[in-house]
Parts: C-alpha cells; structure tokens; sequence
C-alpha cells in the first residue's frame, strides 16, 4: 500500500526483492516530510527494515502506531 501512494509499482516494482523495495521506499520518503499511520499492529516494526526513515525533529515527520497489545506498545519503546 505505501509503494502504490508512492507511486512504486509495475512491472519493475514486482521483480524486485525485498530490500530493495525498502530502498526504494526510503529514498522517496527521506526527500520528504510525512505523517505515517500504521494501524493495528501486532509485533514490533522495524522502520527500516520496511523503508520508512526515522522520524525527528529535524526530519518534521511523525509515525503513529496503534494497536490494542500493550506489550507491543513496550517493544516499540
């Protein structure tokens, strides 16, 4: 979903791998400022591992997790 708001799709957006998808994501992303939503979350997200930059203060963007586990809520930190 984030690649196809980005704008990251076809033919060469499917033959690629994982990592390189992050990439991608990422190098659209850090050129910009955000507010990311991500709902309903059960385990820890790796920022990076999925493209998103981390957000700063000096960034401006924001990332906003929701979920109903409170242990989730400890792992995120």
């Amino acid at each position: 979903y984030i690649a196809k708001k980005l704008s990251l799709t076809g033919q060469d957006w499917n033959q690629k791998d994982e990592d390189q998808k992050s990439c991608d994501i990422h190098n659209v992303l850090k050129r910009k400022t955000f507010v990311m939503l991500l709902d309903d979350i059960w385990a820890k997200v790796d920022l990076m591992k999925i493209g998103i930059p981390y957000p700063s203060r000096e960034n401006g963007c924001k990332v906003v997790f929701t979920t109903h586990s409170l242990e989730v809520c400890g792992c995120m930190g």
